[in-house]
């Protein structure tokens, strides 16, 4: 059998999404996908259709998964949403290179937004976010970072990829110009002036202005008293979902795995890694880190965990006759 994949020449007369939000993972993009949703102008009808990113996270064979463009466009970009400013929102386009192939042969038409937070926070939230969905069975951090991915090329697990985002940011910026490539910082932007971010989203985008009540949290990351007991709701809640599809039914929401999250719900951050295990992570991601300031051109990041001298001002040098 053939195997399918996205990057079928689609010509450029069909029409495409306008903005793309590609990442990184767990850094606001449900957050600001949200509030872009609730402008007038907008259509965003689906988030993380994972359709142009099968090299990284493959979705073949799970239930409402896009398989086809004709599927996608009737989704993300149908027809009746011809005057809106139309999007897609799916962290792992940063990494993949089959998006970013796609993407970059229409770098003159659409529009992209990359949130970045520390990666040290970056790789620890995936792993909290497997562990959650039932995709990674070891609950302790330092076991899957020293351990990699639990099967060969298995990328969702592999926390020291989704730890290095910069190598990935800096490709995207060699190829799209600042007006269509803008990049925020979670610990900035997004949670010290949320308003004045949307503001600059909006303002980036040719939208009108527009303002919210209220600049929730979307997904913010949950605590749980038993990762075992979530994990393992979620697996088989995917294994009924799967049977139940494959026989053309769709399964009933009784409600009873969210009674169940209520009552394993502990506070954010109980067991959080020691201090030597964020150093050592950090250590790991260092090289990357340095990649991102470079790419946004700037000596230095908001995230202590990364801090490296200053490099020399040569005009100061001058100036002081050194």
């Amino acid at each position: 059998m053939k195997e399918w994949s996205p990057l079928v020449e689609v010509a450029d007369t069909v029409r495409f999404p306008d903005l793309f939000l590609i990442g990184a993972p767990k850094c606001g993009t449900t957050s600001l996908f949200s509030w872009l949703r609730a402008h007038p102008d907008t259509f965003l009808a689906i988030k993380e259709p994972n359709f142009l990113s099968h090299d990284v996270f493959d979705t073949a064979g799970m239930p409402g998964a896009i398989t086809s463009w004709d599927e996608y466009r009737a989704k993300v970009c149908p027809p009746e949403a011809d005057r809106l400013l139309t999007g897609d929102a799916t962290p792992k386009y940063l990494y993949s290179q089959s998006a970013f192939d796609i993407l970059a042969a229409r770098r003159d038409r659409v529009r992209l937004i990359a949130i970045l937070r520390n990666p040290v926070d970056l790789a620890i939230a995936m792993h909290a976010q497997n562990v959650r969905e039932g995709r990674d069975p070891r609950v302790d951090f330092e076991t899957a970072w020293d351990q990699g991915p639990l099967r060969e090329g298995d990328r969702l697990t592999d926390y020291h990829f989704w730890g290095q985002p910069g190598e990935h940011l800096a490709r995207y910026a060699e190829v799209f110009a600042p007006d269509r490539l803008k990049v925020l910082i979670l610990e900035e932007e997004m949670r010290q002036a949320p308003a004045r971010a949307y503001a600059e989203v909006l303002d980036f985008l040719g939208l009108a202005p527009h303002q919210l009540a209220r600049y929730d949290v979307a997904n913010p990351r949950l605590g749980f008293r038993s990762a075992r007991l979530q994990g393992g709701s979620r697996r088989m809640r995917r294994a009924v979902v799967r049977g139940l599809s494959r026989l053309g039914l769709n399964p009933p929401a009784t409600g009873v795995l969210r009674a169940m999250d209520r009552l394993n719900h502990s506070k954010p951050g109980a067991g959080a890694p020691s201090a030597e295990l964020r150093q050592r992570v950090a250590d790991a991601l260092l090289d990357d880190a340095r990649k991102i300031a470079s790419t946004l051109g700037r000596s230095s990041l908001p995230w202590d965990d990364f801090r490296w001298p200053e490099a020399p001002d040569p005009q100061r040098i001058q100036e002081h006759g050194a």
